[in-house]
C-alpha cells in the first residue's frame, strides 16, 4: 500500500468509527428520553413538588382536617365549579395538599376550585360514620359558597382520587344534585376492595371497622357498588399500570351504573394527579369536559 492510499483509507475509517459513535449516541439519548417520559410518577415525586397555595380558606366544622382550600379562578371571572377530594387510602398520615396542583391548574383554566379536607383514619372523628358525614358537610359549604356567589344553584363536578374517588361516588349515591363525578382511580368498589392484603386494601376495614363480613349493614350504605345508580355522570379514568387500583377494579361499577371508563396507557396512580404526568393535560381536559 503506498502512502497516498494509506492516508485514503485511515481517513475513511475515522470517519466511519465517527458516524457509528454518533449513531450510538443518539439512540442512547433516545432511549434514555423515552425512558424518561414513560416513567411512572411516585409517591416521592409528587409530594417533593411544592404544594400551590389557595386564594382563600374555609372551615365547615371545628376539627382541624374540617376545612377547604378554595382556588378562585385566575381570570377573576365565574366558570364552573369543581369539588376535590383526595385519596390516601383513608389515612390521616395523606391529606389534601398533594391536590393542590390539579386545583391550581383547574383554577388557571377559569374554574372555582374547593379542596376539601375531612377526617380520616387515625384522627378523632375518622372512619365510619365520621369520614362520610363530613364529605357530606363539605358539600354542602362548596354549595353554599357558590349559591352566594351567583345568586342561584350550580352544577357542581366532585372530583375523587383513589380513596377520594370511593367518597366522590359514594356522595353521588346519597346526593342527586352532585353533576358529576370524575374517578381518577377511584376504589369503586369497597367490599371487593376490603378483602385484598395490599397495603391500601386493609386499610379498608378500619375505615368500616370489620371486613364485609361482619359489618355487612354498614358496608351496605357506603359501598358504591351497592348503593343506587347515581344521576351524576359519572366517568372512570385509570392508569394503565397502576398497581394500587387496577383498571379492572373499575369494571363492576362500570357495568353496574352504565358509567364512561377510560383507561389512560403507560402510566401509574400518581399520574393522574401528578403535573409532571405526561398524562397531566389529558387529565384536565376530562374535568373540564362538561
Amino acid at each position: 500500500m503506498n502512502r497516498g492510499n494509506y492516508y485514503s483509507h485511515m481517513t475513511t475509517f475515522k470517519y466511519t468509527v465517527t458516524t457509528k459513535q454518533i449513531a450510538l449516541i443518539t439512540l442512547l439519548y433516545i432511549v434514555s428520553f423515552t425512558s424518561y417520559s414513560t416513567a411512572q410518577v411516585t409517591w416521592v415525586q409528587l409530594t417533593e413538588l411544592e404544594a400551590q397555595v389557595s386564594t382563600r380558606t374555609m372551615a365547615y366544622g371545628d376539627a382541624k382536617a374540617q376545612v377547604i382550600d378554595v382556588f378562585d379562578p385566575t381570570d377573576g371571572g365565574i366558570g364552573s365549579n369543581v369539588l376535590l377530594i383526595h385519596g390516601g387510602c383513608w389515612l390521616s398520615q395523606y391529606d389534601r395538599f398533594y391536590m393542590s396542583h390539579l386545583a391550581k391548574s383547574l383554577s388557571a383554566n377559569g374554574m372555582t376550585v374547593y379542596n376539601i379536607g375531612y377526617r380520616r383514619i387515625g384522627e378523632d372523628g375518622g372512619g365510619f360514620p365520621g369520614t362520610f358525614e363530613d364529605v357530606q358537610a363539605a358539600y354542602k359549604a362548596v354549595v353554599e359558597d357558590v349559591s352566594s356567589k351567583t345568586g342561584r344553584s350550580e352544577k357542581i363536578t366532585v372530583v375523587g382520587h383513589s380513596a377520594g374517588g370511593h367518597l366522590a361516588l359514594w356522595l353521588a349515591s346519597n346526593d342527586s344534585t352532585v353533576h358529576k363525578v370524575v374517578g381518577l382511580a377511584a376504589i369503586s368498589d369497597l367490599t371487593t376492595y376490603a378483602r385484598g392484603t395490599g397495603s391500601c386494601q386493609t386499610a379498608a376495614p378500619r375505615l368500616m371497622g370489620g371486613s364485609p363480613d361482619d359489618m355487612k349493614d354498614i358496608y351496605s350504605i357506603s359501598d358504591p357498588m351497592l348503593l343506587g345508580m347515581p344521576k351524576a355522570d359519572i366517568l372512570l379514568v385509570s392508569a394503565e399500570k397502576d398497581l394500587l387500583v387496577p383498571p379492572s377494579h373499575n369494571d363492576g361499577y362500570k357495568m353496574k351504573n352504565n358509567a364512561r371508563h377510560i383507561v389512560l396507557p403507560n402510566v401509574g396512580h400518581y399520574d393522574l394527579v401528578a403535573p409532571i404526568s405526561s398524562v397531566w393535560k389529558e387529565v384536565l381536559s376530562l374535568i373540564g369536559d362538561r
